[in-house]
């Protein structure tokens, strides 16, 4: 089947753990990360507190294929979804209590060039920039 490609149109993105991500299992976990908290509403929101929970993202142009980011917070060797760092090897971050961060990034594995293709998991081999999204 032919399709024709579109340019971007975003490239912010929600917290997949934040309401309207990761889908509740029967149990209230989330569907990919059964032992890993969702926040549905905000008194949801104890561990780790607002001020430390990101709810929009900026998302690498490759990595946007959804409408939500996602972190594999069982391996932080790999980025599932990756953030954006073409903001001069940062990124913008909005948390749950209002405010906004700008991430400057330290590991390599966290600049990708952008190939503008869809790609879906982001091996590295350091952990630095995982660890602190996660």
């Amino acid at each position: 089947i032919r399709s024709v490609q579109l340019p971007r149109v975003r490239s912010i993105s929600m917290n997949g753990f934040v309401e309207g991500g990761q889908y509740r299992d029967p149990s209230g976990g989330a569907t990919w990360y059964p032992n890993y908290h969702r926040y549905d509403k905000m008194s949801d929101i104890v561990n780790p507190p607002p001020s430390k929970l990101f709810v929009f993202v900026d998302e690498h142009p490759d990595s946007i294929n959804d409408g939500w980011m996602i972190t594999d917070v069982t391996n932080p060797r790999n980025w599932t979804d990756l953030p954006a760092h073409y903001h001069n090897g940062a990124c913008g971050f909005s948390f749950a209590d209002g405010h906004a961060e700008i991430k400057k990034w330290l590991d390599s594995g966290t600049f990708v060039p952008v190939l503008k293709q869809g790609r879906n998991g982001f091996p590295t081999t350091q952990t630095r920039d995982t660890t602190w999204v996660i």
